[in-house]
């Protein structure tokens, strides 16, 4: 994803959306530990810090996403392109204000099979982190939508995923953006643990909603109308316990949320909880959602070859 110009220096300078996005987290979550150690740091305000940088350098108002990345010898420049892995952790860990993530989801591009690593791709890079996606990135940015309330992406994502898996009879790496084929790629396998990964997270990230909090299991299932039914999830494992977890309807928020046979006010189980127990989930069957907004294939200008002659 970087242009052909660009030699080893230039990339190890360079500052990228989703690392900072993940050395962001990493550094809150250090500070959390600090906090229930009793151990005094600093970290939780570096982090803050590191928060404020990205608002500040790499937010671009004007397209309603964050740049790809700052890069640069003397004087940062940052490339417009949207970087969509990154786009999607800046929700999740909320590095990103309420009112940004309304503008992400109204403004990342999202392509016909999918939304692609970058946006738009780089013209005569074979397909692969350029010009391709992965349904390891279409999990994060569906799971990021959920978290957005944008139901028809959240439907669009798993569509993609789903498609690739049923037609391809395996999860492959990644497609060719532009068609949704596995051929034309630089580089793919089957059974590609990330997108194997990406297709589980369909079911406990979005289906059953799983959102792992330090004191709890939380529970925040969306299921699109089109996926109504009825699913178990059973013997998973939850620190010293073993979940059963039944839901069914389809629905945006849950109506009825049973702990072992008891209805419950809250929608998670304690992290102190040991044994076997049974999680009934029923929703609530109301789900808006509508045609996702797709952008069409678009390739940046070939990067000019420039030379010196004479003076």
């Amino acid at each position: 994803t970087y242009p052909l110009w660009m030699e080893p220096v230039d990339i190890y300078r360079s500052h990228n959306l989703g690392t900072n996005a993940l050395f962001c987290e990493a550094l809150s979550i250090l500070g959390q530990m600090g906090m229930i150690l009793n151990t005094e740091n600093d970290y939780e305000i570096k982090s803050e810090e590191l928060k404020a940088s990205m608002n500040r350098y790499m937010w671009l108002d004007n397209k309603g996403y964050y740049g790809q990345y700052l890069y640069g010898h003397y004087g940062y420049s940052l490339s417009p392109r949207s970087e969509s892995l990154g786009e999607a952790l800046c929700i999740l860990f909320d590095i990103a204000s309420d009112q940004q993530k309304k503008k992400m989801s109204d403004s990342v591009p999202v392509m016909e099979y999918g939304i692609t690593c970058i946006y738009p791709q780089i013209p005569g890079i074979p397909p692969y982190h350029n010009n391709a996606g992965w349904p390891f990135v279409q999990a994060y940015w569906s799971w990021a939508a959920a978290r957005n309330g944008n139901n028809a992406a959240v439907e669009h994502g798993i569509a993609s995923i789903y498609r690739q898996a049923a037609l391809f009879l395996t999860n492959k790496e990644n497609m060719v953006a532009t068609n949704g084929d596995f051929n034309g790629t630089e580089i793919n396998s089957d059974n590609q643990l990330w997108s194997v990964a990406a297709n589980l997270a369909v079911v406990y990230r979005l289906w059953f909603g799983l959102d792992y909090q330090p004191d709890r299991l939380a529970f925040k299932p969306l299921l699109p109308q089109s996926m109504k039914g009825y699913y178990e999830l059973t013997g998973l494992k939850y620190r010293n316990a073993v979940l059963d977890i039944y839901i069914s309807g389809y629905g945006n928020a849950i109506s009825s949320f049973e702990l072992d046979g008891t209805v419950q006010n809250k929608y998670d189980v304690p992290a102190e909880l040991t044994g076997r127990h049974t999680v009934r989930i029923v929703m609530n069957n109301k789900y808006n959602s509508g045609p996702v907004k797709t952008a069409g294939s678009l390739f940046s200008p070939q990067t000019p070859e420039a030379w010196l002659r004479e003076d």
